[in-house]
């Protein structure tokens, strides 16, 4: 497993922060947690290996993501993301 997503895990950032974005943001858990590694720089590719799951599956959920945020763009999510988790 990913070094940060351990770190992470085992202090519950991850489970609390995609909580809080797919609350506010009414986003799925997956979608929150994809939204949460875009906002780290992650590539699809790479999500697919910290998550395990299809590059194809990655990305189907980054489209949702912009739609459900009306964004077109990985920066404009980023900044979604960052604001809704300041509160």
């Amino acid at each position: 497993m990913h070094t940060l997503t351990q770190f992470m895990l085992q202090h519950g950032y991850l489970i609390v922060f995609a909580g809080v974005l797919a609350e506010q943001l009414g986003l799925t858990s997956r979608e929150a947690e994809v939204l949460l590694w875009i906002s780290r720089g992650k590539q699809n590719r790479q999500m697919s290996k910290i998550l395990r799951i299809s590059p194809r599956t990655v990305n189907k959920h980054v489209e949702q993501i912009f739609k459900k945020l009306d964004v077109d763009n990985r920066a404009s999510a980023t900044a979604i993301a960052v604001s809704t988790l300041k509160g």
